[in-house]
């Protein structure tokens, strides 16, 4: 194995000095495989709770919304990461997934037996 698969990165030793490259990964991988695992919860969530007459252009608007923000979102770090450094940039991202944590939690807390926002 080579040593520099284990070596941590510059970006790692600003942002996280006292988690290892290894548990850093892994968080990193497990944010990743719940937010692509929630697409088909979002899906039906939506699908649920739009009336039927408003269900597939509801879906198309939130896809369209969440590629848009997924592709302009790398641009604007690297330039927020330019302009200022990377510990502004890191902290965007830390907020924007503290806030998406509370949001998907505040639905799930709002959820009702039958499946319907509260």
């Amino acid at each position: 194995m080579s040593k520099n698969i284990l070596r941590p990165s510059p970006v790692h030793l600003v942002i996280f000095p006292w988690i290892s490259p290894v548990v850093l990964g892994g968080l990193i991988a497990t944010i990743r495989f719940g937010a692509h695992g929630f697409q088909p919860v979002r899906s039906a969530y939506l699908m649920e709770i739009l009336p039927d007459r408003l269900a597939g252009g509801g879906l198309g608007v939130v896809r369209t919304l969440v590629m848009g923000v997924g592709a302009l979102a790398p641009g604007a770090e690297g330039l927020l990461a330019d302009v200022s450094d990377l510990r502004v940039a890191f902290g965007l991202l830390a907020m924007s997934m503290t806030v998406a944590t509370i949001g998907a939690a505040g639905l799930w807390a709002t959820e009702t037996p039958s499946g319907t926002a509260a």
